[in-house]
């Protein structure tokens, strides 16, 4: 009897537990539904195409082809499920990021409870987990959902594989293991570090990590591991990242990877001057000072630091240090195919060896020392509400692109990256003139920066300026001929002065390069138009309506081209109304009465 009362307390205390940490993560987090689209990425990756229809055909499209650079179908289906729900409206898309957020707060909190068996330290690790600072970019930006959604089912199957090591009946849960490890590779490839993280789970719970049973045991997970790696360097190739590298030295890089490894420590530890966008910290062949020789030294002593644990057999902060070691290494390898030397969503499964860590060592400081435990107790809560604080305010913050872009302004004044984004906010809000003056400095500081140039040109075409615009992207296009969206928007600007043939050439081109570009299909069907040719018009509009189904100015033109080459589009026009088009409704009248 004494016995279940026990439990039954135990139980009663976990799920309090629980809903304080639900609670918390709701609460901070809370902000973070009033955030729209943000300027990076979510026009390409949550709003792409590709994700604007739901049916049979476009789910297999999904796991059959990349996006943005990546294989990550589970988290283009999970985009598109949140499109088809809010009909492009953003609050789908942040209620299921955080909803994803706190599944894996409360993922986490049970996982260390297995793993450590201390309810206690569990609640304090997940609490942190749950209201990072760091983590906010994570949750806040619709595009990083597969940060999330890798980590989901990265922490259920680890929780599956400790389960796995307690058990006797073990074969469904292995089996579970391998199935959500193979769903975490479907949302993003950094889950691909999953193999390697199961060592230090094996030497946290005294199992033998080299024997041959245990290596035969995590044969499956290294050939998942191997196939999704193979597959996104193909997508990333595919998508140019490979083409983009900068130029740095071996010794240079080693710096950059110890700095990116210091900085990722730092914020996590730390998280007190965060920004959107970190840049390298010098430039290739530049001039550096002697200080950032103490980064590779600082990295060496943190791996000296993993040694001399092992040898104290401080199992718990092995733990820690290696898996925190292990899901930052495979971050910092890709990072010169990068503009950002790190990014805050980056730590969110790597902050948690570092939780563990820290907590444990603390622990055991002051396990046998009553009076330290209470102030150590006190502090731990002041570091958490201040995280709870700054976590608010970064929220607050994130519902605001040029706010977000100006904070990071303040920590990097000369950064051409900042200054370009800050500058495509200002356009966005009619602020042409301070627009201008972000551009200039950004390409004084990069003469060579193709996108300053680019919205320069696109702040020039909504002040009236077209032939400063046209000069700008053209400046834009010698440095890269490869730009599609400065091809695309030159010829809209050739289309407005009448310059039919120049534009009907930059469409074309911005289809060669980028043939689903459905924006170009449509656009060339209407300077084909001009130009009498209503029949290719057709054409192009065909092809404009099947990338993109709901286009309703599409459904309009190819109405109205139809009619001129002597077909019936009333059909058209009616679906151009149905899609709210209101110029269809003059033409029904016109052509279909």
């Amino acid at each position: 009897m004494v016995i279940k009362v026990i439990k039954s307390n135990k139980q009663i205390f976990t799920l309090l537990a629980v809903i304080v940490i639900i609670l918390l993560t709701l609460i901070v987090y809370l902000p973070s539904l009033s955030t729209g689209f943000f300027c990076w990425d979510d026009k390409t990756v949550p709003l792409a195409s590709m994700v604007r229809t739901l049916n049979l055909s476009q789910f297999r499209l999904f796991f059959s082809s990349f996006h943005a650079g990546l294989y990550h179908p589970l988290t283009t289906l999970s985009f598109a499920i949140d499109y088809k729900l809010g009909h492009g409206d953003a609050l789908p898309f942040h209620i299921t990021n955080l909803l994803i957020h706190i599944f894996n707060t409360v993922l986490i909190f049970y996982l260390l409870k297995s793993l450590f068996n201390n309810t206690i330290l569990a609640i304090f690790i997940s609490i942190l987990f749950g209201i990072h600072p760091a983590h906010v970019e994570a949750v806040a930006w619709i595009t990083s959902r597969k940060d999330l959604l890798y980590s989901f089912f990265f922490i259920l199957s680890l929780f599956c594989y400790v389960d796995f090591t307690k058990k006797e009946n073990k074969a469904g849960i292995y089996i579970l293991t391998i199935i959500f490890f193979l769903f975490s590779c479907l949302s993003k490839v950094q889950a691909i570090v999953f193999p390697l993280a199961l060592f230090p789970v094996d030497y946290l719970l005294n199992r033998p990590m080299f024997s041959k049973k245990s290596i035969l045991e995590k044969v499956p997970f290294f050939i998942i591991a191997i196939v999704f790696g193979i597959i996104n360097i193909f997508a990333q190739k595919d998508y140019g990242y490979f083409e983009y590298k900068a130029d740095y030295s071996f010794i240079e890089q080693c710096i950059t990877f110890s700095f990116g490894f210091c900085k990722y420590l730092y914020i996590i530890i730390f998280p007190f001057s965060l920004s959107v966008f970190y840049p390298f910290p010098f430039l290739p062949g530049g001039h550096f000072s002697l200080i950032y020789f103490c980064f590779p030294i600082f990295l060496l002593l943190f791996i000296l630091l993993i040694v001399w644990f092992i040898s104290l057999t401080k199992k718990d902060y092995v733990f820690g240090a290696t898996f925190f070691l292990i899901s930052i290494t495979i971050v910092l390898l890709i990072q010169t195919h990068r503009d950002a030397v790190i990014t805050d969503r980056y730590t969110y499964m790597a902050s948690l060896g570092i939780f563990i860590l820290l907590t444990k060592i603390v622990i055991d400081l002051v396990s046998n020392k009553a009076i330290l435990k209470w102030t150590v107790t006190g502090l731990g809560v002041a570091y958490a509400l201040l995280f709870f604080k700054i976590t608010l305010d970064r929220n607050e913050l994130w519902t605001s692109p040029y706010k977000v872009l100006e904070d990071a302004s303040k920590q990097y004044p000369e950064c051409p990256i900042i200054l370009n984004s800050l500058a495509s906010q200002a356009t966005n809000l009619g602020l042409y003139d301070k627009s201008l003056e972000y551009l200039n400095t950004a390409i004084r500081m990069n003469p060579r920066y193709t996108d300053a140039y680019f919205n320069k040109g696109i702040t020039e075409e909504r002040m009236g300026n077209f032939a400063a615009a046209v000069s700008d992207l053209s400046v834009c296009l010698r440095n890269n001929p490869y730009y599609t969206d400065a091809y695309f928007a030159r010829g809209n600007l050739f289309r407005q002065m009448a310059e039919t043939e120049k534009a009907l050439m930059d469409y074309t081109k911005v289809i060669i390069l980028e043939k689903n570009h459905a924006g170009a299909w449509n656009n060339r069907a209407i300077v084909k138009g001009q130009l009498g040719d209503f029949s290719g018009a057709i054409e192009d509009l065909n092809m404009a309506i099947i990338l993109q189904p709901d286009m309703a100015p599409a459904y309009y033109l190819r109405g109205v081209a139809k009619f001129k080459t002597g077909i019936n589009g009333c059909d058209d026009l009616h679906k151009a109304l149905q899609l709210n088009y209101q110029n269809a409704e003059k033409a029904i009248q016109f052509y279909c009465q």
